[in-house]
C-alpha cells in the first residue's frame, strides 16, 4: 500500500533527478556554445566544471 509519505518522497527523488539532469544538459549547452566562439578548451572545463 503507498501512502502520501511514499508519494511525496517519489515526487521529490524525481524532481531532484529532473534538476540535476538539467543541469548537466546545460552545462553541455553553455560548453558547446563558448567552444562556438573560440573560448579556450582549459577555461570551459574550468567554467562548467567538465572533466573533459
Amino acid at each position: 500500500m503507498t501512502t502520501d509519505r511514499d508519494i511525496r518522497n517519489q515526487i521529490a527523488f524525481s524532481r531532484e533527478e529532473w534538476f540535476v539532469k538539467g543541469c548537466a544538459e546545460g552545462k553541455a549547452e553553455v560548453a558547446k556554445a563558448l567552444e562556438k566562439l573560440g573560448i579556450d578548451a582549459d577555461i570551459i572545463r574550468k567554467a562548467t566544471g567538465a572533466s573533459s
